[in-house]
């Protein structure tokens, strides 16, 4: 796989709506904090996130850790950059493929709020 640094911004959600919490146990909101306080660098800290490039459009397959990574470069001074893996469009990716928004929010499902939308 292809890696490269993106922006969050950049990237689209593939999936509707995501649990509020990783496969390990910790809620997305424990990232969103910790990058947040500076403890985590998404550059350094954080492994890369799957995209696939479709239509002219960047999707990630990592839909939780994007949720924090937009939230985080939506509301901090400090502006995100984030390393991705590039691969092919697959059955994985069509198999998450379930936004019914063109990928620029999702919703956490214990909440009603959906996330904030990528600026034009």
């Amino acid at each position: 796989m292809l890696q490269r640094k993106m922006r969050p911004s950049e990237l689209h959600f593939t999936q509707d709506s995501v649990r509020p919490v990783f496969r390990d146990g910790r809620h997305i909101y424990e990232l969103l904090n910790a990058l947040n306080a500076g403890e985590v660098d998404p550059l350094r800290d954080l492994d890369p996130l799957e995209v696939v490039c479709d239509q002219g459009k960047w999707w990630s397959l990592d839909n939780r850790r994007l949720w924090a990574l937009k939230v985080f470069d939506s509301t901090s001074a400090r502006k995100a950059w984030v390393r991705v893996a590039a691969r092919d469009v697959d059955r994985k990716f069509h198999t998450k493929l379930t936004t019914r928004n063109g990928g620029t929010c999702v919703r956490i499902s214990s909440s009603r709020s959906p996330s904030p939308q990528q600026s034009r």
